[in-house]
């Protein structure tokens, strides 16, 4: 099956929620879904590597990208 698919797909219904939300964490999760389904093109195959590097990019994601945005979009 095309597992890669799947997270894209997911990331990028993710990051179109976001668009409501306004929560940036639909955001955060959905850009590392991309992100994810992005190495998994590239060649890891090992679900359980694939959801570690997941959850690592999603904690970098929401320290990160959410202070960058509530710094330079909410004043």
């Amino acid at each position: 099956m095309l597992s890669w698919l799947i997270w894209i797909v997911i990331g990028l219904i993710l990051i179109f929620i976001e668009i409501f939300a306004h929560k940036f964490i639909f955001l955060s999760i959905g850009i590392s879904a991309v992100i994810t389904g992005i190495i998994n093109i590239l060649g890891i195959k090992n679900l359980i590597v694939l959801l570690i590097i997941f959850l690592i990019i999603v904690c970098l994601n929401i320290l990160f990208l959410r202070k960058l945005i509530t710094k330079y979009l909410i004043h």
